[in-house]
């Protein structure tokens, strides 16, 4: 009697660890749709108040205003093959550790797979556009201090977390050597366009001429500006270096 009475109890207790194993596995699941569910509100949400779009600058007028403008940082770091999920949970988790003050459920990707992820810079409440400003610059800057390792390259090195906020930087550079020009940034993929051409991006693929100067954070096609400003190469290259090493 006391063998079966075992045995009833040792089969009862493995169906209630099982049973206690599947409820993990649901509420694992379940978390997993809730958190895709926030992400997706988030960007419904964004796309509703305007959305990551464009502005175009002329010198330094707008046809965008300030309290319409949608301006992004760029994440990047990992292999461009990346799979989407996988990139925003791994970034998702360094802005946790890093306590990096922004909402990671607004971060989003462009593709299915990507080494880069945009995040916009939405205001928190009652904040103005200085102090948003003020607290993505922080952002940056705790990324730059931290040189957190995400990878490693093809060649060994290692692959590392960087943010910038890179249109801003080319769109200075234009206008430094040319106020008058017309400047077309999408903040949202770090593009600029100069004259209807485009000339630089953080998130998609750059000509390959050997004039395109290319670096981790995106490429900018100097001849091409050159070309546009009638301007020399080496006009561009040292204004270009001096903003360049602002995002490093």
């Amino acid at each position: 009697m006391g063998g079966m009475e075992k045995r009833i109890t040792d089969s009862m207790e493995t169906k209630m660890t099982e049973m206690h194993t599947r409820l993990d596995a649901v509420q694992e699941h379940t978390k997993k749709q809730g958190d895709g569910l926030a992400r997706l509100e988030a960007r419904v949400a964004l796309l509703e108040s305007g959305g990551p779009s464009s502005t175009t600058a002329t010198g330094s007028a707008s046809t965008a205003g300030s309290a319409t403008r949608r301006r992004a940082i760029v994440l990047g770091g990992y292999d461009r093959d990346t799979p989407r999920d996988e990139l925003l949970a791994q970034l998702t988790a360094q802005v946790a550790k890093l306590q990096l003050d922004f909402d990671p459920l607004t971060m989003f990707a462009t593709g299915i797979r990507r080494g880069t992820a945009i995040v916009p810079l939405q205001p928190k409440e009652g904040e103005d556009e200085r102090e948003t400003n003020e607290r993505f610059a922080k952002v940056l800057k705790q990324i730059r201090e931290a040189n957190v390792q995400v990878g490693t390259r093809d060649d060994g090195n290692p692959r590392r977390l960087w943010g910038a906020a890179y249109a801003g930087k080319v769109k200075r550079l234009v206008l430094t050597l040319d106020k008058e020009a017309k400047v077309e940034c999408e903040w949202s993929s770090g593009t600029v366009w100069l004259w209807g051409a485009r000339i630089a991006s953080a998130t998609t693929a750059g000509p390959l001429a050997r004039e395109t100067h290319s670096t981790k954070h995106g490429w900018l096609d100097m001849q091409k500006i050159a070309e546009k400003l009638d301007k020399q190469k080496s006009d561009i290259e040292a204004p270009w270096g001096d903003l360049e090493a602002q995002l490093r």
